[in-house]
């Protein structure tokens, strides 16, 4: 049954042991979580804001607003191991599990890998990125604005 739930539906994820073999048209429904299941170039930590970038196909890395190269377009929900397979949501919504953030307030993503900050980076080359704004102190909606601003 759960099966054809995942294959029909998306309302519930993948099994984990397919996720090396799932295609993005296989993850992506309209009335799920806007999942994707792909493989790490670097260690991920839970919570971490990612990139998708082609290294041999889609994978996915840590976000970083030190310059173009790596802006936010997904959030890891949980740790992935380098050259190991995880689940990354895209697009607009809730993420959680989170710690000590500013409720309403705007976040930013951050020069450091994976993370996000209340104070948007300054530095000549470095990039602007809303990533969400929180809803409480452990919850993040999370939307990532895909037109950046770079800092001149």
């Amino acid at each position: 049954m759960q099966q054809a739930f995942t294959d029909f539906c998306g309302i519930v994820a993948q099994f984990q042991d397919d996720w090396p073999q799932v295609t993005i048209a296989q993850t992506i429904y309209p009335q799920n979580c806007n999942r994707l299941y792909l493989q790490a170039s670097e260690d991920i930590s839970a919570g971490a804001m990612c990139n998708i970038h082609n290294s041999g196909g889609q994978k996915i890395r840590n976000a970083n607003a030190s310059n173009t190269t790596k802006p936010c377009f997904a959030y890891a929900p949980n740790g992935i191991l380098n050259e190991k397979f995880g689940e990354v949501y895209v697009m607009q919504g809730l993420a959680s599990g989170f710690s000590g953030l500013t409720i309403g307030s705007i976040y930013y993503l951050n020069t450091v890998n994976g993370d996000k900050t209340l104070v948007a980076p300054a530095g000549s080359g470095q990039i602007i990125q809303p990533v969400g704004f929180a809803l409480s102190t452990t919850d993040l909606y999370f939307n990532p604005e895909l037109l950046f601003t770079v800092n001149p």
